[in-house]
């Protein structure tokens, strides 16, 4: 019973793989199925879909059978036909040939030695056309030569560098990490700083070779983590959703702390300057200005302008009413002003320092009557 099923499969396989059935299906195939005919003489008879690859390629219109095409030219050894035909598509079409390639090359060694000689052959055209980004899952020991070679040859050419350096992250992986960080302790402009901290969560984002490692996750986050001092304001915000993505919730929420860690008061918080300037037009126009001293302090889970953004709330919940107005005859309220420091002040001497030049430009306003009030700190919530 057994010979009568073996003889029973063997003959299913030899009437689904009828070399001249799918030659003939291949000739006589529209533009649009060349590709998908093609791929089944290929596994059928290696012999025959090499005798009809060119055909193939002069009929072929691109979908995502057509990726099974230029593999298997890539390897009977016919590069150039595989880059001309590409060359000649539409830009969403050579973007989709493009990527194809790059998940094919993940399993394909001879993908990944047409991928990186196409830096060479294309010149430029490797960078426009972006093939670069077909290598970001080719993971051979040629494509890693050719990205950290490009990383460090391209630097200076932002233009270059920033495209390929989500690429060279997902493909190396968390080993990028001491590299990163010596590029941002480098660069002072914070566009790049951000392109450089969005790198650190791709070494293991989706397409990674660590994507999904628990472990990637926390080098990536505690790197970020680690280098918050070196950012400036802006990198630091682009570093926030970066860590989120990561799932480091808690690193995300700290990050403002990490920056300004050498500000922290022996209290373990920040302080920040804080002014209400409450001013009244009086009878015959003059103005009496009060200004009220004070200080926000928080544990370092704020940026500076979050920090403004609650000012007028939080004074006016700690120092209400503000009423100048009544100290004079005839007052008119004006509307209240907060000056509030532009970042934590380091030091209670620097703290008076602040209040003291602030209050003198407040005082350069020559105003009818000037009065200091000393208020106690208040702790945003």
């Amino acid at each position: 019973m057994n010979l009568v099923f073996m003889l029973l499969t063997t003959g299913a396989l030899a009437q689904d793989c009828d070399s001249n059935a799918l030659t003939q299906s291949l000739t006589d195939a529209s533009p649009v199925t060349v590709a998908r005919k093609f791929n089944a003489l290929a596994e059928c008879d290696d012999s025959a879909a090499s005798r009809h690859l060119e055909g193939a390629f002069e009929r072929m219109l691109y979908d995502r059978d057509a990726v099974g095409v230029l593999q298997y030219a890539i390897g009977q050894g016919h590069p150039q036909m595989v880059l001309d035909w590409v060359a000649e598509l539409r830009s969403d079409e050579r973007a989709g040939a493009i990527a194809g390639l790059g998940v094919a090359c993940a399993n394909d060694e001879n993908i990944a030695n047409f991928l990186t000689s196409t830096r060479e052959i294309l010149g430029e055209q490797f960078w426009s056309h972006r093939w670069y980004r077909s290598l970001t899952e080719c993971r051979y020991e040629s494509v890693r030569v050719l990205l950290t070679e490009e990383i460090e040859r391209s630097e200076a050419n932002h233009g270059n560098f920033l495209g390929l350096l989500d690429v060279w992250a997902r493909n190396v992986g968390s080993e990028a990490l001491p590299r990163l960080r010596e590029m941002l302790e480098n660069e002072s402009d914070p566009e790049i700083q951000g392109y450089i901290v969005n790198a650190f969560g791709s070494t293991a984002r989706p397409g990674s070779v660590y994507e999904g490692s628990e472990a990637a996750a926390l080098a990536a986050s505690t790197a970020i983590t680690e280098i918050a001092p070196l950012l400036s304001l802006d990198g630091l915000r682009q570093a926030t959703p970066v860590l989120e993505a990561l799932g480091a919730m808690e690193a995300a929420a700290s990050l403002p702390g990490a920056h300004f860690a050498s500000s922290m008061w022996d209290d373990g918080l920040l302080h920040y300057g804080v002014l209400v300037v409450d001013s009244a037009r009086c009878s015959r126009g003059r103005i009496r200005i009060g200004v009220h001293v004070s200080e926000f302090t928080e544990s370092g889970s704020r940026f500076p302008e979050q920090v403004a953004q609650q000012a007028p709330d939080a004074m006016h919940d700690a120092l209400a009413p503000f009423e100048e107005y009544e100290n004079c005859r005839g007052g008119e309220a004006l509307p209240l002003e907060i000056i509030v420091s532009e970042s934590p002040l380091v030091s209670s001497d620097v703290m008076a320092a602040w209040v003291e030049a602030k209050l003198a430009e407040v005082q350069s306003r020559e105003p009818w009557r000037f009065e200091r009030y000393d208020e106690a700190q208040v702790a945003l919530p």
